[in-house]
């Protein structure tokens, strides 16, 4: 098994909010069809230029 870390950054919390409704409403299940293991959502609470961040994780 493998791990697939996909980082993304936001402008905002609004665009944050975005990205987690598009996850949530069915990317990561779509993922998890294709043959993932599993994934989950992480948020590192690191800050860089004001831009909050977060990780995907899938086992595959």
């Amino acid at each position: 098994m493998f791990t697939y870390v996909v980082t993304a950054e936001f402008a905002n919390d609004e665009a944050r909010e975005e990205y987690l409704a598009w996850m949530r409403g069915g990317h990561v299940a779509e993922v998890v069809e294709l043959g993932a293991a599993g994934a989950r959502f992480t948020e590192s609470g690191r800050v860089t230029f004001a831009r909050r961040t977060g990780e995907i994780v899938y086992g595959v």
